[in-house]
């Protein structure tokens, strides 16, 4: 089998939300794999040849398909380690949004016009807003794209496979700190029991055993936690592209609450149980991202992600 991201069409998805708008997005051929046929020339008068089947293909590649996506891996058949592959439409996802709310995510996408007095060909930037609630599809989204999109401190859920009395935790040590890669999720997490909370990197490697498609830049952000401090001095800072640069806090995702000074720097703060980089004065909350769901409803498997939206801790 052979695979890559192909585009198929165009399609136009409708929100169930009331009052949201549709818009357009590009569907690309799902699980395009290529399946050689047999070389064996059939006898005269024969439908089947005897002995085994033939292939003139000197590589074949592996089975194994994403579950969100359903495309192949595109490393050589009976390969060792992690599969690889391009990902595609998050075919087999739904979104459950905490609290049935509904969310919103900005798009931009390059398109070109006939410009009609010149007949020359103009790019141009369209701006859109997609807007997801709970049961709506996720096929609009592509699997690692979505990951990058919902940024540090997402994580995912996954059927947990415990008995009562065994622990679902699993922890790992790296230059002497020690951290959570795998919790259990309360039931109030994602409207179900026996669900597990993983990190990112563990869903992808240890779960699916798929290669991390994300930029590595991105698999360090998605480490850590998400929380940040909302003061009103950090609206003057801009990023890169004019968005305010958020003063996140500075540990691991799902750390231990911080209960003293972890610098001795005055410009460090300590507060609700995190730790940050900066300091205000006046009385205000830590803030974290809004909360949803993908769930990939074929296997059974969940994963959470955060939105830009905020919520009190």
């Amino acid at each position: 089998v052979e695979c890559e991201r192909i585009i198929n069409e165009k399609k136009i998805y409708k929100p169930k939300t009331v009052g949201a708008k549709s818009f357009e997005y590009v569907s690309h051929i799902k699980a395009n794999g290529k399946t050689y046929k047999c070389s064996q020339v059939l006898p005269k008068y024969k439908k089947m040849h005897d002995g085994k089947h033939k292939c003139r293909e000197a590589l074949h590649t592996c089975q194994s398909t994403c579950q969100a996506c359903s495309y192949y891996c595109t490393k050589p058949f009976g390969h060792s380690g992690a599969h690889s592959t391009v990902h595609g439409n998050m075919s087999n996802c739904k979104f459950m949004v905490e609290n049935n709310a509904s969310i919103e995510f900005s798009e931009q996408t390059t398109k070109w016009e006939i410009d009609c007095a010149t007949s020359i060909a103009k790019e141009f930037v369209e701006n859109t807003v997609r807007v997801y609630t709970t049961g709506d599809t996720a096929e609009a989204e592509i699997c690692d794209f979505f990951c990058e999109k919902m940024g540090r401190g997402h994580f995912h859920l996954i059927k947990c496979d415990k008995h009562e009395n065994g622990s679902c935790d699993v922890m790992e040590t790296a230059n002497n700190d020690t951290y959570y890669v795998r919790r259990h999720a309360n039931p109030d997490e994602c409207g179900g029991n026996n669900l597990d909370k993983v990190t990112h990197k563990y869903y992808w490697e240890r779960y699916l055993k798929f290669e991390d498609p994300c930029k590595l830049p991105s698999q360090k952000q998605f480490e850590k936690c998400n929380h940040f401090c909302p003061h009103s001095d950090h609206a003057q800072i801009k990023d890169d592209c004019g968005e305010i640069k958020k003063s996140y806090c500075m540990e691991r995702l799902w750390h231990a609450p911080v209960t003293e000074q972890k610098s001795d720097s005055i410009d460090t703060t300590v507060m609700n149980g995190h730790v940050f980089s900066c300091s205000h004065s006046g009385n205000y909350h830590v803030l974290r991202n809004h909360i949803i769901y993908v769930y990939v409803y074929a296997h059974i498997v969940c994963i959470l992600l955060e939105s830009k939206f905020l919520n009190f801790f």
